[in-house]
């Protein structure tokens, strides 16, 4: 994330930012639909390590079950999920920002 505090910016998928799609199949492609999360902080960090583009700080969230939010365990790295839901519904489950 790149603001604290964090707005609805932070929470827009690849595919609202018009961000194109790397690999056209449908696990990318749902991915891309999603925002991404991680289930760890330590999985977070280390993702910011490859990618020092994705901002300053990490946003800890709280997702309810059954809630606004749907959420999945995406692609090959097991700690990485996709989050599905409207930016200010994701906006609402901040809990801390923290530094990456």
């Amino acid at each position: 994330m790149r603001t604290d505090p964090p707005t609805e910016a932070d929470f827009l998928s690849h595919k609202a930012l018009g961000r194109r799609l790397r690999h056209d199949t449908p696990e990318y492609r749902r991915s891309w639909e999603g925002v991404s999360a991680y289930a760890t902080l330590e999985a977070a960090r280390e993702n910011r390590t490859h990618f020092p583009r994705l901002g300053d700080l990490i946003d800890e969230l709280e997702v309810v079950e059954g809630g606004a939010i749907t959420d999945a365990q995406t692609l090959t790295d097991l700690d990485h999920y996709d989050l599905w839901g409207e930016p200010a519904a994701l906006l609402r489950t901040v809990r801390r920002v923290l530094p990456a």
